[in-house]
């Protein structure tokens, strides 16, 4: 899965960091950055640390689900990128994962 969003600065913060989860039907909320192996949450190195209030900033996010991921499961994943002061960024998506 690949992202690719643009943003603009609501803060100025020295960093960055990713909060990744999935909300599966029924509630139950999965945390990925514990679930997946090699979850890299230091979102300096997708966007360009550091961050000015009002600058518009760009991140790509590149992220692997591994082949023991459960299948024919729909979710909400929700991402937020967060700074020194509160989120950056924060968006969900509804996806279904296949094989």
């Amino acid at each position: 899965m690949v992202a690719n969003i643009a943003y603009n600065g609501d803060q100025d913060s020295t960093k960055a960091a990713w909060d990744l989860h999935a909300i599966l039907e029924g509630g139950l909320d999965l945390d990925f950055s514990t679930l997946i192996l090699g979850f890299d949450s230091d979102g300096c190195r997708d966007t360009p640390c550091p961050i000015k209030t009002g600058e518009t900033k760009k991140f790509t996010y590149r992220l692997t689900i591994p082949d023991s991921t459960p299948t024919d499961i729909k979710a909400d994943v929700k991402a937020r990128l967060i700074g020194d002061y509160g989120d950056l960024f924060c968006g969900s998506v509804n996806k279904e994962i296949k094989r």
